[in-house]
């Protein structure tokens, strides 16, 4: 969640923190904000799609720096958005500031935005390094303080909810946490390492101020506001009193805290009271008679949500990590189909495992994603458009099950759990108070225009009362009404997407041409061979499986979405971005051995056989001439060969490019390559909802932004683009092998595959002369102009409803109706 203001109230009182020395013990990870801590605290480039090589490298250094100190991690992900949709609101805000991000960096701004394929990246790393780690079913938070617990360990984040929970032996922030290791000296001339941070305890906090104690400390978190209550909510009740100039002495209370001081000011005068409910009455007593119950719900939603932390709400995560098969069993009651049926066991243990992602269960649980912007040129279609026949048989696997039991539609599910399941109970919980936010009814926050739409909505909510005054309970039969509006449609999944500038709802109807090859259901994956599995993929590509039989396995999902790129990105891919991408695939996988080669020189002083004759020794039966295993061939050439080639190419890889008014930064280039990424993200989801049967592709492996890009916009400028290819691969023999596996991967997809029709030539971006004055100033020229920038977007076959807006406080109505 988030607590607003409060990291920046800690890091203005930093003697809440005390410096600690991390080692010999378990530590709580969570995933989802570390993974995005990782790669911004690289300080590596997010504007061109992401330098996942670098990524992968700083993510097994980080947990190996935890292994020198002897630290056990445990890495806790997400899950599904809760059913009931409270955080809806604030994931759509984010969505948005996501593309006003892109529109800035675009301008020539600075921005961050995290790359597509970074948790893939982070969760193969974990993986293949045997860290612990799990997925929760909904939001992870209640989950990693419980675990924390019971583990008898601290937890690392950069959530601020961490600095209300009752963790008991700490919190430790990301921002104070520094993971290369420290090596001390111990008294019996030993040396031990441990990582220097900075550790927060709850009870510091509450022995700072006079009047906080343990149970008021979640109250003082709802009264900020976190993502699933607006501080707005309270508006009433911090107008009541005057905020004092003094609080505590020891707190340093900028004035843009107002909100900050006025509640330890109001906690400090409630400090005879006893508990929660008592603290809760009184703050009631703010509000009009008509407002209490709504506020008093918001209120009691907040503040369960810190105080819970005894039980695990889904699986039992404590027992999973010792490895008892129970943990499996147990689930959150709202952790079920769309339609109510309970997942099948291989699906809850897959997620347990982290082996799917929270864009599946969301689809699953749902039927609503949110398909995040990357950096990519507004003016054309989203990048996500070329992979939605991906999304296609993605959806009709997970909705197969439910669309053919007709007899369990979203409505009868309603009908049946409104006498008092928890299911139902949890998912009508927040209607009231979307009432409450959505009719206007927060004091001096309406605009004109928004009280007008007040008005309306709220004469709407009247008129459902007075059709229901003669049922037994009509605020009941108002949360049904309510909740089927903002229920997507139970045959189809609502996906959120940039359109141009803005966010998006569109109804994504599972299509004929899914439903030609007849998909398996969930029930029936277990039951279907390996080679049947591998086949969904191979025809959702539309590409016969033995066209890719001359790749290693790993690269089998890879050339599949080269493939669906060429062919269908919009606009078209142009011969310079394709070369780019075989380039970048080659440099990356010499830079790998050379890695690797050096490794092994450390362990041995002298070999007594090259290269050449080991690999060929041990694998003669591999012809160079036939097989596209880029690493046999890279094992094949001489050091100083691989040298000569990762040289030639290492400044686009290293140097980040420079802009000007001459030199702009082109996100067409950035759109082509933000397309492939898409593909990869469809389909890495497809092969895990599949059980894996084939390798999900590395992008650690395939892709790094920066060097797409620059080489992209050099090569775009050349005379002789090919002449310029062939010069980077260098002239000796050994080299000439990976010049030969170049020009056999070209001849493969574009005469094999017949792909050559849909490659467009890029004009050429420089003049000679001008190419001349630039090259005295720099190694390569990084400017390109827009490709084909008069094509219009290409338009999905969907239902496009209104769009979303950050500023509107009546924008979910806008989505749901």
């Amino acid at each position: 969640m988030g607590i607003r203001g409060l990291t920046g109230f800690i890091d203005k009182n930093q003697h809440l923190l005390h410096q600690y020395e991390l080692q010999n013990c378990s530590v709580v990870l969570d995933g989802n904000n570390f993974y995005h801590y990782l790669y911004h605290a690289c300080h590596l480039q997010c504007n061109f799609g992401g330098d996942y090589d670098v990524y992968r490298t700083k993510i097994i250094a980080t947990f190996q720096s935890m292994k020198e100190c002897g630290i056990t991690p445990y890495v806790v992900l997400d899950g599904a958005y809760t059913v009931d949709g409270r955080k809806l609101k604030t994931s759509l805000s984010r969505a948005v500031t996501r593309i006003n991000l892109v529109e800035s960096i675009a301008n020539g701004h600075s921005g961050q935005v995290l790359p597509a394929l970074a948790y893939e990246t982070f969760i193969q790393v974990i993986t293949e390094s045997g860290i612990p780690h799990a997925m929760c079913q909904f939001e992870a938070d209640s989950e990693i303080a419980t675990l924390a617990n019971k583990l008898q360990c601290p937890v690392i984040s950069n959530d601020s909810d961490f600095y209300i929970f009752d963790l008991r032996y700490g919190f430790l922030p990301l921002d104070y946490v520094h993971f290369r290791p420290v090596r001390k000296q111990s008294t019996e001339n030993k040396t031990h390492s441990y990582i220097h941070c900075y550790k927060y305890h709850v009870d510091d906090f509450i022995s700072s101020f006079e009047g906080l104690n343990r149970s008021t400390l979640p109250i003082f978190a709802t009264l900020l506001g976190n993502d699933y209550i607006d501080n707005r909510a309270f508006s009433v009740f911090y107008a009541r009193f005057k905020v004092p100039k003094v609080v505590s002495k020891e707190f340093s209370l900028p004035s843009r805290m107002t909100k900050i001081i006025s509640v330890l000011h109001w906690l400090h005068t409630q400090a005879d009271t006893s508990g929660i409910t008592q603290v809760r009455d009184q703050l009631l007593t703010y509000f009009s008679a008509d407002k209490r119950t709504v506020v008093g719900k918001l209120f009691d939603k907040a503040v369960q949500g810190y105080t819970e932390i005894n039980t695990f709400d889904g699986f039992d995560l404590f027992k999973f990590f010792a490895n008892e098969r129970p943990a499996f069993l147990n689930v959150s009651p709202d952790f079920n189909f769309y339609n109510g049926r309970r997942f099948p066991e291989w699906f809850l243990s897959s997620v347990c495992k982290g082996e799917l992602t929270s864009h599946i269960l969301n689809v699953a649980v749902l039927h609503r994603v949110i398909l995040l912007t990357q950096v990519e040129a507004l003016p054309f279609a989203s990048s996500y458009n070329t992979s939605s026949f991906l999304r296609n048989i993605l959806y009709a696997i997970v909705l197969k099950d439910e669309i053919c039991d007709p007899t369990r539609t979203a409505l009868n599910l309603l009908t049946i759990s409104s006498h008092g399941s928890p299911a139902y109970n949890t998912r009508c919980n927040s209607f009231c108070e979307r009432r409450y936010e959505l009719c206007g009814k927060i004091e001096g926050e309406n605009t004109d225009t928004e009280e007008k739409n007040g008005d309306q909505i709220k004469n709407d909510f009247e008129e459902y009362e007075r059709d229901s005054c003669d049922q037994d309970d009509p605020f009941e039969m108002e949360q049904i009404t309510n909740l089927e509006k903002l229920r997507p449609n139970a045959a189809c999944v609502e996906e959120y997407t940039r359109v141009n500038n803005q966010l998006k709802k569109t109804a994504f109807y599972v299509s004929s041409e899914a439903e030609k090859f007849q998909p398996p259901g969930l029930e029936e994956l277990p039951c279907l061979s390996f080679e049947q599995r591998e086949e969904v993929i191979f025809k959702a590509f539309n590409v016969c499986s033995d066209s890719v039989t001359n790749f290693p396995d790993k690269m089998k999902i890879f050339v599949l979405c080269v493939i669906a790129w060429i062919s269908r990105s919009n606009p078209n891919v142009t011969f310079h971005q394709f070369d780019s991408i075989l380039l970048c695939v080659l440099f990356l996988a010499a830079k790998r051995d050379l890695k690797t080669r050096k490794r092994k020189q450390k362990r041995c002083d002298k070999e007594s056989y090259s290269h050449e004759e080991y690999h060929l020794r041990e694998m003669p039966h591999k012809s160079v001439q036939t097989n596209f295993d880029i690493e046999y061939v890279c094992s094949l050439c001489q050091t100083s060969d691989l040298k000569e080639f990762t040289f030639n190419l290492k400044k686009y890889h290293k140097t980040e490019p420079t802009f000007n008014r001459n030199n702009c930064f082109s996100t067409t280039i950035c759109h082509a390559f933000a397309q492939l990424q898409a593909l990869l993200v469809d389909a890495s989801h497809l092969n895990r909802i599949l059980m894996k049967p084939l390798l999900n592709p590395q992008p650690s492996e395939f892709i790094n932004g920066t060097f797409l890009y620059n080489l992209t916009a050099d090569i775009s400028g050349r005379s002789n683009p090919d002449l310029f290819v062939s010069l980077m691969f260098g002239e000796s023999n050994s080299t000439s092998l990976l010049k030969d596996l170049y020009q056999n991967l070209r001849s493969f997809f574009l005469e094999e595959t017949k792909l050559s029709d849909f490659l467009i030539i890029s004009k050429q971006t420089r003049n000679r002369h001008g190419r001349k004055k630039k090259n005295k100033k720099s190694q390569f020229n990084t400017q390109a102009k827009d490709v084909n920038s008069e094509q219009e977007d290409e338009v999905l076959d969907t239902d496009e409803f209104s769009e979303f807006s950050d500023n509107n406080k009546f924008n979910l109505l806008m989505l749901c109706d």
